[in-house]
Protein backbone atom coordinates (compact mmCIF):
# COMPACT_ATOMS: atom_id res chain seq x y z
CA UNK A 1 0.00 0.00 0.00
CA UNK A 2 1.20 3.51 -0.85
CA UNK A 3 1.80 5.62 1.91
CA UNK A 4 0.45 9.05 1.58
CA UNK A 5 2.34 12.10 2.79
CA UNK A 6 0.78 15.61 4.45
CA UNK A 7 1.25 18.59 1.98
CA UNK A 8 2.57 21.61 4.52
CA UNK A 9 1.23 24.96 2.84
CA UNK A 10 3.47 28.11 3.33
CA UNK A 11 2.00 31.24 3.11
CA UNK A 12 2.67 31.69 -0.47
CA UNK A 13 0.91 28.22 -1.44
CA UNK A 14 -2.27 29.62 0.11
CA UNK A 15 -2.01 32.86 -1.09
CA UNK A 16 -1.37 31.66 -4.68
CA UNK A 17 -5.31 29.32 -3.89
CA UNK A 18 -6.76 32.49 -3.97
CA UNK A 19 -6.93 33.19 -0.26
CA UNK A 20 -6.51 36.82 -0.57
CA UNK A 21 -9.67 37.11 -0.24
CA UNK A 22 -8.67 39.55 3.40
CA UNK A 23 -6.17 41.72 4.16
CA UNK A 24 -2.81 40.63 3.57
CA UNK A 25 0.37 42.95 5.17
CA UNK A 26 3.88 41.85 6.32
CA UNK A 27 3.25 38.57 7.37
CA UNK A 28 -0.25 38.83 8.90
CA UNK A 29 -3.61 37.82 7.23
CA UNK A 30 -6.90 38.61 8.30
CA UNK A 31 -10.53 37.46 6.37
CA UNK A 32 -14.02 37.36 7.09
CA UNK A 33 -15.10 33.88 6.80
CA UNK A 34 -18.09 34.19 4.89
CA UNK A 35 -16.09 35.63 2.12
CA UNK A 36 -14.56 32.03 1.85
CA UNK A 37 -17.92 30.21 1.36
CA UNK A 38 -17.79 29.83 -1.92
CA UNK A 39 -14.14 30.10 -2.36
CA UNK A 40 -11.97 27.50 -4.35
CA UNK A 41 -10.23 27.14 -0.62
CA UNK A 42 -12.76 26.08 0.76
CA UNK A 43 -14.14 23.36 -1.27
CA UNK A 44 -10.28 21.81 -2.04
CA UNK A 45 -7.53 22.73 0.43
CA UNK A 46 -8.94 22.13 3.65
CA UNK A 47 -10.88 19.06 2.42
CA UNK A 48 -7.60 16.76 2.73
CA UNK A 49 -5.25 17.04 5.75
CA UNK A 50 -2.75 20.00 5.74
CA UNK A 51 0.28 21.26 7.68
CA UNK A 52 0.09 24.66 7.81
CA UNK A 53 3.21 26.77 8.37
CA UNK A 54 2.19 29.27 11.39
CA UNK A 55 0.17 30.77 13.67
CA UNK A 56 -4.22 31.15 13.64
CA UNK A 57 -7.08 32.04 15.32
CA UNK A 58 -10.52 31.41 14.00
CA UNK A 59 -13.28 33.38 16.13
CA UNK A 60 -16.50 31.49 15.21
CA UNK A 61 -19.43 34.21 16.35
CA UNK A 62 -22.24 31.97 14.86
CA UNK A 63 -22.58 29.05 13.29
CA UNK A 64 -21.22 25.90 12.93
CA UNK A 65 -18.53 22.89 11.44
CA UNK A 66 -16.45 20.30 12.73
CA UNK A 67 -12.74 20.58 11.96
CA UNK A 68 -10.09 18.04 12.42
CA UNK A 69 -6.65 18.86 14.02
CA UNK A 70 -4.33 16.30 14.54
CA UNK A 71 -6.56 14.31 13.19
CA UNK A 72 -8.82 14.35 16.25
CA UNK A 73 -12.06 15.46 15.68
CA UNK A 74 -13.11 19.10 16.94
CA UNK A 75 -16.75 20.58 16.68
CA UNK A 76 -16.89 24.22 16.11
CA UNK A 77 -20.07 26.34 17.53
CA UNK A 78 -21.09 29.28 18.26
CA UNK A 79 -18.49 31.79 20.59
CA UNK A 80 -15.95 29.15 19.94
CA UNK A 81 -12.19 29.92 19.26
CA UNK A 82 -9.99 27.79 17.44
CA UNK A 83 -5.85 28.13 18.00
CA UNK A 84 -4.18 26.62 15.39
CA UNK A 85 -0.01 26.08 15.86
CA UNK A 86 2.20 25.64 13.05
CA UNK A 87 2.66 22.79 11.66
CA UNK A 88 -0.62 20.96 13.39
CA UNK A 89 -2.56 18.89 10.35
CA UNK A 90 -5.79 20.28 9.92
CA UNK A 91 -8.44 19.59 8.05
CA UNK A 92 -11.90 20.57 7.12
CA UNK A 93 -14.96 18.00 7.77
CA UNK A 94 -18.10 19.89 7.34
CA UNK A 95 -19.12 23.90 7.85
CA UNK A 96 -22.38 25.76 8.08
CA UNK A 97 -23.52 28.02 5.38
CA UNK A 98 -24.12 30.64 7.75
CA UNK A 99 -21.26 30.97 9.81
CA UNK A 100 -20.26 34.47 10.86
CA UNK A 101 -16.48 34.83 12.35
CA UNK A 102 -12.91 36.20 11.16
CA UNK A 103 -9.94 34.40 10.50
CA UNK A 104 -6.54 35.89 12.05
CA UNK A 105 -2.83 34.28 10.91
CA UNK A 106 0.86 35.07 11.43
CA UNK A 107 3.49 33.35 9.02
CA UNK A 108 7.04 32.35 10.59
CA UNK A 109 8.36 35.53 9.30
CA UNK A 110 6.22 37.90 11.08
CA UNK A 111 6.69 36.03 14.64
CA UNK A 112 10.10 36.27 13.80
CA UNK A 113 9.38 40.05 13.12
CA UNK A 114 8.29 40.89 16.39
CA UNK A 115 11.00 38.56 18.15
CA UNK A 116 8.11 36.01 19.21
CA UNK A 117 9.64 34.13 22.36
CA UNK A 118 8.43 30.50 22.31
CA UNK A 119 9.99 29.53 25.39
CA UNK A 120 6.83 31.90 27.32
CA UNK A 121 4.50 30.54 25.41
CA UNK A 122 5.51 27.04 25.92
CA UNK A 123 3.15 25.88 28.77
CA UNK A 124 0.10 27.39 26.89
CA UNK A 125 1.47 25.59 23.61
CA UNK A 126 1.38 22.43 25.28
CA UNK A 127 -2.27 23.19 26.26
CA UNK A 128 -3.13 23.96 23.15
CA UNK A 129 -2.47 20.73 21.39
CA UNK A 130 -4.66 19.04 23.27
CA UNK A 131 -7.65 21.31 23.29
CA UNK A 132 -7.15 23.73 19.99
CA UNK A 133 -10.42 24.63 20.55
CA UNK A 134 -11.55 26.96 22.93
CA UNK A 135 -15.35 27.99 24.00
CA UNK A 136 -15.63 31.50 25.08
CA UNK A 137 -18.54 33.25 26.48
CA UNK A 138 -20.69 35.95 24.09
CA UNK A 139 -19.28 39.05 25.78
CA UNK A 140 -15.62 37.80 24.92
CA UNK A 141 -16.30 36.23 21.45
CA UNK A 142 -17.88 39.67 20.92
CA UNK A 143 -14.71 41.72 21.88
CA UNK A 144 -11.99 39.73 19.64
CA UNK A 145 -14.67 39.79 17.01
CA UNK A 146 -14.98 43.99 17.14
CA UNK A 147 -11.21 44.03 17.46
CA UNK A 148 -10.17 41.82 14.83
CA UNK A 149 -12.63 43.35 12.61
Amino acid sequence: MEEKKIITLTREDLLAKRIQKGIYYKGCFISDLMSHVDSPISENIFKYPYRIEGFFLLICKQGSGTIKINLEEHEIADNSLLIHQPNNIIQMMQRGENIQGVVLGFDKEFTQEINFDLKHFLPIALALKDQPLLKINEKQCDRLFSLIK
